[in-house]
Order: C-alpha cells, then sequence, then structure tokens
C-alpha cells in the first residue's frame, strides 16, 4: 500500500511517543508501579475556556483546574473536522477526515482495522479504557452499519440489539480499548427500553 510522506512521519511520531511512553513506564514484561497515567478528558458543548484554569472568572470548575494544574493544559489547538464523529477519529487515528473517510454523522462505521493510539498505548503495556460516548458510529447484529438518524428506531442499533447499547461493546473494544463503557447521548436514556450502565444507574436510584 503506497504511502504519503505525511503518514511516514505521522506515524513516527506516534511510535516515539508510544516507545517514549514504555520506557518512562517500564517495558510491558517488566510493568513499573511509577508509570504514568494518561487521562484525557473530552467534554461535550464545552468551550475551551469556560474553565476555572483558563481564567473564566464565573465558572467553578475544581476538578478540572486541577487536573490542568498537574497535567498539561492545552491552549493552542485546533480540531480537524468541524463535527463529533470528524474530529473523534482523527484523534484516534491522527489521520485527516479526507484520509478515515468520516465526514459527518451518517458516514460509515468507523474501522477497526485502524491503527489508533489507545492501541499503541496497549503494546508499550498500557491497560486502556474508555468512558461516555465513543462515536465511533452504529453497527447491528450483523455488523451492518446504521446511520446515526436511525438511532432508537426500528432497525437501530438498540432496537435490533435489544435496546442495550453494552452490546457494542466488543466493536468498540477492538479499536484498543481494553475496557469500554459507553453512554452515547444523554438524550437516549429517554428511549423506552434503551440499556447502558447509566440507565442502570438512573434505575436503581
Amino acid at each position: 500500500m503506497k504511502r504519503t510522506r505525511r503518514e511516514v512521519l505521522r506515524d513516527a511520531a506516534v511510535a516515539s511517543i508510544a516507545a517514549s511512553l514504555g520506557r518512562r513506564a517500564g517495558a510491558a514484561e517488566q510493568p513499573s508501579p511509577r508509570k504514568p497515567n494518561i487521562l484525557l478528558v473530552l467534554p461535550d458543548q464545552h468551550r475551551h475556556d469556560a474553565i476555572g484554569a483558563a481564567g473564566d472568572p464565573a465558572v467553578a470548575t475544581p476538578t478540572l483546574d486541577r487536573l490542568a494544574r498537574e497535567g498539561t493544559h492545552f491552549t493552542s489547538m485546533w480540531c480537524q473536522g468541524p463535527s463529533c464523529r470528524p474530529a473523534r477519529a482523527s484523534l484516534i487515528t491522527a489521520r485527516y477526515p479526507y484520509q478515515h473517510g468520516i465526514f459527518g454523522p451518517d458516514a460509515p462505521a468507523n474501522d477497526p482495522a485502524w491503527p489508533t493510539v489507545m492501541k499503541r498505548l496497549q503494546s508499550a503495556g498500557y491497560l486502556t479504557a474508555t468512558f461516555g460516548k465513543t462515536d465511533y458510529g452504529f453497527k447491528d447484529k450483523s455488523g451492518s452499519d446504521v446511520p446515526e438518524g436511525d438511532r432508537g428506531r426500528e432497525g437501530g442499533p438498540e432496537s435490533a440489539s435489544g435496546r442495550d447499547v453494552r452490546e457494542m461493546h466488543p466493536f468498540i473494544r477492538s479499536f484498543g480499548w481494553d475496557y469500554a463503557s459507553e453512554n452515547p447521548s444523554q438524550l437516549d436514556i429517554a428511549i423506552p427500553g434503551y440499556g447502558s450502565s447509566y440507565t442502570d444507574y438512573l434505575r436503581a436510584q
């Protein structure tokens, strides 16, 4: 397969980061208690400056402020795509939308064969986990793509799989997650019969 110079440089950079993390953390065969934790927080519909650590005088965000203080607070970034799915696909692959093919909410489901940051971290000896909305697209029980607009309708992923989003966890884990707890939307919990760890929590409370 032909590869562009940009792709070669990207893969080399990702490999270098993973190798560096591996050296800092100790080889996978020799786990070290000093292995640094990596936490990436993606709050939905949250302005970049609506954080106390970013100088907002009215917003109280003590936990995010602590993460910014003790971790890394990126203040100059840009997004590869203007909507959720393209941006998230670019984030996990270091590819532009024209390279991974995800341009909007009704694009085909993401490809588990993609090289991802999470797979690199796994190879460096990390245990990976995702909580919340991955937005990798939807597949029904047969493995067919399901447009986002069909969620909760007849033929949508929840109705096709008993309306329990946890049946998508094997698909989500295939991108490099050892553990997945998918909760796609705060609105989906209103769908009758919808199942997720969050709806279980709400019902228990």
